[in-house]
């Protein structure tokens, strides 16, 4: 596709955005949803949107977390995201250390005995994925010099790769079986561990480039392109595919009404660098 399209959609993407955005500056998950952090967090990378930077501000806690609390429950899966988000510095580093302590669970699977107990999406419980990827992926934009914390993130996703290259929401095996990869999951760790000398991170990828049109969800093909951009393959074969099925997808479902799914597409076609990209 050429240049012209990408830029397209990202108009297309950005104005649904705009329309979403409650009176307060936040936005929910979907239209007459409350306004919740990880939604608010995606406009504000999406479209640097200032009202909701605002909210994220508002909404901060004391220790720093900008976070979804249902009863006694606190959803940190997107701490690290949020942390992100945020305007200015001091906001942003006391969001992140919020979400770097909000380790997971050891594991006593002694397949990962050695491991740090990683990130899951509550304090205390399994490391996944996508939470132990976003807080990868903060610590690199905005803690770099943080050795420790990049390489438990790094030790977790390069020991939890699945057979042949890609990750799994957790495990690579269950029972004894190898468990499928799946490509959001895998774009997930690809966009935390960009420019790093890690093979996993080339059959990540790899992987993208030849599953991604078996996933048509709207969050999936996005983050499976900004994976690829991020990765100076943006303008391959694979990723113009991927362009051009995002955009029919959203044609033919609307994301299903999903905001946080236009909100990573819109991320993913956005032109010039990337709030995503880690600093070379």
């Amino acid at each position: 596709m050429r240049q012209t399209d990408q830029t397209d959609a990202y108009e297309r993407f950005a104005g649904i955005l705009d329309a979403a955005r409650l009176d307060d500056g936040s936005m929910g998950w979907v239209e007459g949803a409350a306004g919740e952090p990880e939604p608010t967090a995606l406009l504000a990378l999406a479209t640097d949107d200032a009202a909701a930077r605002d909210w994220l501000v508002d909404h901060q806690g004391d220790d720093g977390a900008v976070v979804l609390e249902t009863g006694e429950v606190r959803n940190t899966g997107a701490a690290a995201l949020t942390a992100l988000a945020l305007p200015d510095e001091s906001s942003q580093l006391a969001a992140l250390a919020f979400a770097v302590a909000a380790l997971g669970q050891t594991v006593v699977d002694p397949r990962y005995a050695d491991d740090p107990p990683g990130w899951g999406w509550v304090p205390g419980t399994f490391a996944w994925t996508e939470p132990t990827s976003r807080v990868l992926l903060a610590t690199r934009i905005l803690r770099p010099d943080d050795e420790a914390t990049i390489d438990d993130a790094t030790v977790i996703l390069r020991g939890r790769e699945v057979v042949g290259g890609g990750w799994n929401y957790g495990n690579s095996t269950a029972r004894g079986t190898d468990l499928t990869p799946y490509v959001q999951t895998t774009a997930a760790a690809c966009l935390a561990l960009q420019g790093l000398d890690e093979p996993s991170l080339d059959r990540g990828l790899s992987l993208i480039e030849a599953r991604a049109l078996e996933e048509i969800g709207g969050m999936s093909l996005a983050m499976a392109l900004l994976a690829l951009r991020l990765a100076g393959r943006g303008d391959g074969e694979a990723a113009q595919a991927i362009l051009a099925a995002l955009v029919e997808q959203h044609d033919r479902t609307a994301f299903l009404g999903n905001h946080g799914a236009v909100a990573w597409a819109a991320i993913a076609t956005a032109p010039g660098t990337s709030p995503l990209e880690v600093p070379a």
